[in-house]
Order: structure tokens, then C-alpha cells, then sequence
């Protein structure tokens, strides 16, 4: 499960059971709080399967741990072909393990954090919430008109849905990619879901730049991201982007969401961050 006592987790947790319950070939044979960690999930996981192994499990129900459960399993020599079905969690490294195994076009896949056919489905609150909420918040101060209350579907994948992102451009989630290439996330525990339509200033540069920087570095973060709506264009950007010139052929006379917007792009003011830092 999640972290006790949140009402997510309890919300949560709690319809689960009930759908359990209306099937009496369910049995829940271990339950263990999991923080919304996969090293947590690892350590309960790992406490569990010394009293029930593998054998004797035909599934697991995680709020997140899918990723580290099948690389549990792997661990224990079970086969691809074999691997339980796990529901939960929208991690990158889990639906890269959704696809089917030997798929060609993924790059940098390792380990465990490659396409296994692992059965699965893959859900997890939308990280793109955040920027929704600061959004809709900058909208109320404009003296716009916003409804009280703003329902996020849950992005639901299977492995019929399940969809690699070839480089991650807005115009691929758009199209409805939604895992992406290991070569790009490095970190398989990152949580893939950051695409919706009425955020369309969040693409995969500044999603990827600010969960990297919050979690890994924050003294050598970038000093800003650009504002939402600035230059007209509606869109915020991420570091380690393309130049100018590429941002040209990509885009005409404005900036890929794979570049750092530094002022109007109209004014070819888009440039490496990287270069910049030099």
C-alpha cells in the first residue's frame, strides 16, 4: 500500500478490498505498507516472500513497487514468461517492462529495466497535477472564471496501450506514447504520466529537469524555468535542450518543448543551457 493514514492510501486501499471481497477466488495472503517507495516495497516485499515465495503468489496489488517486484523476480530466476501480474503504479521503468520482450526500438534498456511482456497495468496520480493547479491559480488571479472542482482521470495503461515514446516530443504523447526510452529517463522509478492536453507547457525537458533537480541536486538546478505564457507561447521549457538552430528546424521561428526558452523565441533567444553554464 501507500503511506497510512493519508486519505489517498486509505481511499485507496479501501476500494480495492471491496472488489477483492466480490471475488471469492481472491485471497490476500500478505499486506504491507510500501510509503510510495520502491525501496520501501523492496524491503516489505522481500519480508514477505521469506514466509509465502513466489509459488505460492498469483498476483500482487501495489501502490507502487511493480517495477521492483518483477525485478524481484528476475532475481529469483523466474522467467519472463512467468512473471506475476502486478497492477499499480505509473513508473517509467514499470511500463518499460510492460512491452513486449525483445522490442527493438527501446534504447538503454539494462537489467531489469528492460521490455519484459511483464502483465500488467500501470496507474498513478498525474505529476502534471502540480502545474495544473499553478495554472488554474494564475487564471483566478487574471480575474478568469475557474470551476471549484477539477477531476484528473487517472492515465490508465495495459499492455495492449502501452506505447514507447521514440524521443519524447510533445507531438508522440499527443499521439498517445506514454513510456519513455530508458536512454532518456535514466531513473526507472520516475513516474511517466506528465502528459495532458490542458497542460501543454509541460513536456518531457521540464518534467524530467525539475524531478532530476529536486531529487538529485537542487544547488546546481537551473536558476528558472520560463513563466507560463511567456513570449505568447504558453509553454515552459527544461535544460539540457537543443540549439537555437535546432529549435528553428523543428519548430520555424519558436522553441521545441526540448529547448530553454531564454526570453521571446521569436527573438532567437533560444539557446543551450548547458552552453549557457559554461
Amino acid at each position: 500500500t501507500g503511506v497510512p493514514g493519508t486519505s489517498v492510501d486509505t481511499d485507496r486501499t479501501k476500494a480495492a478490498k471491496e472488489v477483492f471481497a466480490k471475488y471469492p477466488g481472491i485471497h490476500i495472503i500478505a499486506s504491507a505498507p510500501g510509503m510510495w517507495s520502491q525501496a520501501v516495497a523492496r524491503t516489505a516485499l522481500t519480508k514477505i516472500v521469506t514466509t509465502h515465495p513466489w509459488k505460492d503468489i498469483n498476483g500482487l496489488w501495489m501502490q507502487v513497487g511493480c517495477y521492483t517486484a518483477n525485478s524481484m523476480e528476475k532475481q529469483a530466476g523466474i522467467p519472463d514468461s512467468k512473471l506475476r501480474a502486478c497492477a499499480g503504479e505509473g513508473s517509467n521503468g514499470h511500463r518499460i517492462q510492460m512491452l513486449p520482450v525483445g522490442d527493438k526500438t527501446v534504447k538503454g534498456a539494462h537489467d531489469t529495466y528492460r521490455p519484459m511482456g511483464a502483465p500488467s497495468i500501470s496507474y498513478a496520480s498525474p505529476p502534471y497535477s502540480g502545474a495544473l493547479a499553478l495554472k488554474l491559480a494564475v487564471q483566478i488571479l487574471e480575474g478568469k472564471k475557474v470551476p471549484k472542482l477539477t477531476k484528473l482521470p487517472l492515465p490508465l495503461v495495459t499492455n495492449a496501450s502501452v506505447k514507447l515514446c521514440q524521443k519524447g516530443a510533445w507531438m508522440e504523447m499527443e499521439a498517445g506514447c506514454n513510456v519513455f526510452q530508458p536512454a532518456i529517463i535514466s531513473n526507472p522509478g520516475w513516474f511517466a504520466s506528465i502528459y495532458s492536453p490542458q497542460t501543454p507547457e509541460v513536456g518531457l525537458q521540464a518534467a524530467s529537469t525539475v524531478r532530476r533537480s529536486s531529487e538529485h541536486d537542487r544547488s546546481r538546478a537551473p536558476r528558472s524555468l520560463s513563466s507560463i505564457g511567456s513570449a505568447g507561447r504558453g509553454r515552459v521549457y527544461g535544460a539540457r535542450s537543443r540549439s537555437y538552430r535546432d529549435c528553428q528546424a523543428l519548430r520555424g521561428d519558436h522553441c521545441s518543448e526540448e529547448c530553454v526558452l531564454h526570453g521571446p523565441c521569436r527573438r532567437g533567444a533560444c539557446a543551450s543551457w548547458r552552453e549557457r553554464r559554461r
